[in-house]
């Protein structure tokens, strides 16, 4: 489709001024999600029209621009989803697929496929609308539930595997 792209561009956070040319994803998609670490930053599942849903997770190195390669995949093919991270672990929480409470995690900087981190406590899809983490914890705000939209706060602790809990 028309709104499918694959530019990667990058601003500094120092200066005020346009984004720049960073490199290119290796395919145009769109409802990623994003995780990362202080040096390296992901794009985790996606969708081409007309419904075509992926489980490639791309990657990049901060530090120096071009292309994005290949990092692994996750368990299965998604959109959308909740991607917070800390220092040396991404998960990738729900997404457009079935079943909708999937939680997938990465080591940062090894290369590979997804781990099964657990399970969501509220099943969702297109959960990317809010999500933070610090070092410790990582919370998914809100998203799309199975028939309607949810205001669910789901946490996970990053450093161990487990299933979500409702924070509230």
């Amino acid at each position: 489709g028309s709104n499918e792209i694959n530019d990667i561009q990058q601003i500094s956070y120092s200066s005020k001024g346009n984004a720049n040319d960073f490199g290119n994803l290796t395919r145009s998609h769109v409802f990623t999600s994003a995780s990362g670490d202080a040096t390296r930053g992901a794009c985790l599942g996606g969708f081409t029209s007309p419904n075509n849903l992926f489980n490639t997770v791309d990657y990049i190195t901060y530090s120096s621009t071009g292309d994005a390669s290949d990092f692994g995949d996750l368990q299965s093919a998604r959109r959308g989803g909740s991607g917070p991270s800390s220092s040396t672990r991404m998960v990738h929480l729900g997404g457009n697929m079935s079943p909708n409470t999937v939680i997938d995690y990465f080591t940062t900087q090894t290369l590979g496929n997804a781990s099964d981190f657990g399970d969501l406590a509220v099943a969702a899809k297109e959960m990317g609308y809010g999500n933070t983490s610090n070092s410790i914890k990582g919370f998914s705000m809100g998203g799309e539930g199975a028939s309607d939209y949810i205001n669910n706060i789901q946490q996970i602790t990053i450093s161990t595997t487990g299933n979500s809990t409702d924070f509230g």
